[in-house]
């Protein structure tokens, strides 16, 4: 029997991956798993989950059950997901934005759905909503 195991990666793993503005278009870039128009001068703080990213991905890896249907079918890779952090905090509108197939999409869905609130997200110091990216990957070894 083959041994499975679950990697969940957020984009701050090692504290290298996320410290560094990634740019996506010429327009946009994505700082701390937040998409910021390239052109947009105001003072943003990314929605941080609460106890920061390593208490996320400890969240993510405890909670991330590898779908019994994948394993069978020895689906893995990486679901790309977007979920929106309200200023209360609470998570909605969890997407995927990449799929890996049926069973992992929904799977990453459910985790993310059920966190527990995030401090919220500012935009020159005004508490306001926003996008968060965050890739989670399922591998099998």
């Amino acid at each position: 029997m083959r041994k499975i195991s679950l990697l969940c990666i957020c984009l701050l793993l090692g504290g290298a991956c996320m410290a560094q503005e990634q740019e996506v278009k010429d327009s946009i870039r994505i700082e701390k798993g937040v998409f910021i128009a390239k052109n947009d001068t105001a003072d943003i703080k990314a929605p941080m989950f609460t106890g920061g990213e390593q208490a996320l991905l400890r969240y993510i890896c405890n909670n991330l059950r590898y779908p019994e249907w994948a394993q069978n079918y020895g689906e893995q890779g990486r679901v790309l997901c977007i979920f929106t952090v309200n200023t209360d905090g609470t998570i909605s509108n969890v997407r995927v934005l990449q799929s890996v197939s049926y069973s992992c999409d929904q799977e990453a869905i459910r985790v993310l759905t059920n966190m527990p609130k995030w401090i919220p997200g500012q935009k020159n110091g005004v508490i306001t909503k926003m996008e968060y990216v965050i890739p989670i990957i399922f591998k099998l070894q």
